[in-house]
């Protein structure tokens, strides 16, 4: 493999995995500010939405792009809605915009791949990919469920610690461009 698909495998490593932490910093905000009980079953709907709704539209946005740049903008994106949640966003309208980043970065991270490897490498390169997302997802949820027990303070600034942690994930995703 060339040395540009590990760079990439390493991105998408570090971008699954602050996504997963995310999601459960998402649920934490939702349960200690006693949301309403519809919005923690709202977040995986929320996040997916775009999924569906801009399918046609990432799909372009990825093949205009060098790849390289969309993860890095999706990436971006993300770090926005990570920051949204930091200095108070609604969890459900933050989750949304990392929700809106995570589809555009999921065309690019596969199209890459046909322009780094040969046809040879590429079922090799998906089962490396999806193998280290389920991994990422496994360790974030891990990740982000202990970070607000590991830190010692009051419930908001739990928090806040866990949204800096994740943005640090995301941001060492996007250096991985």
């Amino acid at each position: 493999m060339k040395k540009g698909f590990y760079t990439i495998m390493s991105a998408q490593f570090f971008s699954s995995l602050a996504d997963a932490a995310l999601t459960v910093t998402a649920i934490e905000m939702l349960r200690t500010t006693n949301a309403p009980s519809w919005h923690i079953p709202a977040l995986a709907p929320i996040f997916a939405i775009f999924y569906v709704v801009l399918a046609p539209l990432v799909g372009a946005f990825a093949d205009a792009l060098p790849k390289g740049r969309v993860m890095f903008i999706s990436n971006a994106i993300k770090i926005l809605g990570c920051l949204m949640m930091l200095f108070g966003g609604h969890p459900l309208v933050a989750y949304a915009v990392v929700g809106l980043g995570a589809a555009a970065y999921s065309p690019a991270k596969y199209g890459i791949l046909t322009e780094l490897l040969p046809n040879s490498q590429l079922v090799e390169a998906n089962g490396w990919i999806e193998g280290l997302t389920i991994l990422s997802i496994i360790l974030g949820t891990v990740l982000g469920a202990r970070a607000p027990r590991a830190v010692e303070a009051g419930t908001v600034r739990r928090i806040g610690a866990v949204i800096l942690i994740v943005f640090a994930l995301a941001l060492t995703a996007s250096a991985f461009r």
